[in-house]
């Protein structure tokens, strides 16, 4: 028999995280299984949102598949493209001139 994957155990897969408290929003990338990532989320920035908010969510259960892509090179495209259609205000990575504005990211 062939087993379906669950939606976090995808990979090479856009995800988001909607704080159901404040209804924030965190875009990312991961090449490896979701719920691995999830895990880091735990002790990073969007597990502190979490917490902050007093969410009686599990985080695990705020997080969603958006899209997927064969290549990470697709994946860095697509993750910079839902930042700049979403906006989502807890990310808070860097550019590589080192600005946290993924927006004016030059993709090509």
């Amino acid at each position: 028999p062939k087993y379906e994957v669950t939606e976090i155990g995808r990979s090479k897969v856009i995800y988001k995280y909607e704080c159901p408290k404040c209804l924030s929003l965190y875009v990312g990338r991961t090449k490896r299984s979701l719920s691995i990532r999830i895990k880091e989320h735990m002790r990073a920035d969007t597990g502190r949102h979490h917490l902050t908010c007093r969410n009686t969510v599990g985080l695990e259960h705020c997080f969603k598949v958006i899209d997927s892509a064969a290549s990470i090179r697709d994946l860095v495209i697509l993750e910079a493209l839902h930042i700049r259609s979403l906006r989502p205000l807890i990310n808070t990575q860097l550019c590589a001139d080192g600005t946290s504005d993924v927006l004016s990211m030059n993709l090509f």
